[in-house]
């Protein structure tokens, strides 16, 4: 059986060593030119399957830092349809039932400063509901002769999130409203494309409402872009992607505590195409390893899900952001995905 880590020992190391290695790390490498925020960054999204939710698993990110002065600010809405039912794998009641919807409201910042730095923070605003996309996509299934799994036995509109495995289980069925756990983080750039990134995920929100963990969780990620401040590539190219790979250390936690893992790794990749001047199409894959050491796939295994959309810059300064995602790897992340946000940057020595 797994000992329990000292939360003490977990809040020394996030708090101490965090920003001990980025200082470190930096001192050792040149900076490079800044580069603009643009349409041609990732989707901020990751896997929001209810139970991976909670975990500090970082937005993909591009390797861009805002110039010394530049503040930018997003607002991203996220919906997230999930069903599935899997049958009890015990003598107790650990069916694992994940039906329902859970919207995410994110409102981030971020600013750089001195000489190749950034610094962040996101506040996750969450709500877990019975929703009302079942009968969409139940349709949407039917119309093009997609597998619809098992939703036709189950109620419409419903929220029940449940896995009991021991006393630690988690269960939901009634709609929940609540800050989810914050993030704040660093970064440094590295040369011109290459950049580190740090992100530090408190424990704000309730476990008990699947909001949050109950415990900090520490990120570290590396990151490549190919594409410059004009949004194409360094040959002037209308393609470009993202590259970024990094892992998550937790801290014991009130969400599922003795199937915990105590670390995962994730990664991203971003193809984009300039379609135009103001339009980008993008195709984004992101992946993570197992959260939860468990016999069930959905929780035990690593997933996987396909990110489309395009990005549009409304005006200077201003982008408009429409993708959704699927779960390519079936059952370890929501159904459907269906994102929109809006970012804003103000350019350095503006009023």
């Amino acid at each position: 059986m797994r000992r329990p880590a000292s939360p003490a020992i977990g809040r020394v190391f996030a708090l101490v060593f965090f920003p001990l290695f980025f200082s470190l790390a930096a001192s050792m490498l040149p900076a490079g030119p800044a580069l603009a925020a643009g349409p041609d960054a990732p989707f901020p999204t990751a896997n929001r399957s209810p139970l991976l939710l909670p975990v500090g698993l970082p937005d993909a990110r591009s390797a861009r830092i805002p110039p010394a002065g530049s503040l930018e600010a997003r607002a991203t809405l996220e919906v997230a349809n999930t069903s599935l039912h899997e049958p009890s794998l015990c003598r107790d009641d650990c069916a694992l039932v994940l039906d329902g919807e859970t919207t995410r409201l994110a409102l981030g910042v971020r600013r750089g400063f001195g000489s190749g730095w950034e610094a962040s923070a996101v506040l996750p605003l969450l709500r877990h509901s019975g929703g009302f996309l079942d009968s969409a996509i139940e349709g949407w299934h039917q119309a093009f002769s997609l597998p619809n799994g098992d939703r036709e036995n189950y109620p419409r509109d419903r929220l029940l999130y449940r896995y009991r495995p021991d006393a630690g289980g988690v269960g939901l069925a009634r709609t929940a409203n609540g800050i989810g756990d914050v993030q704040v983080g660093i970064a440094r750039r590295l040369g011109e494309r290459f950049a580190l990134r740090g992100q530090l995920e408190l424990p704000t929100g309730d476990a008990a409402d699947l909001t949050g963990s109950g415990g900090m969780d520490l990120a570290l990620s590396a990151h490549f872009s190919s594409s410059g401040n004009g949004g194409g590539t360094a040959t002037g190219g209308r393609l470009y992607t993202h590259l970024s790979a990094g892992v998550v250390l937790r801290e014991d936690g009130d969400l599922l505590p003795a199937v915990q893992e105590r670390w995962l790794a994730f990664g991203s990749a971003t193809v984009g195409w300039r379609a135009g001047e103001r339009w980008h199409l993008k195709m984004q894959l992101d992946a993570h390893s197992a959260a939860w050491d468990s016999p069930r796939e959905v929780l035990g295994e690593p997933s996987a899900q396909l990110v489309m959309g395009a990005s549009v810059q409304l005006d200077k300064g201003w982008v408009l952001d429409l993708a959704f995602s699927e779960d390519i790897v079936v059952e370890r992340s929501p159904d459907i995905v269906f994102q929109a946000g809006l970012r804003w940057r103000l350019p350095t020595g503006a009023p």
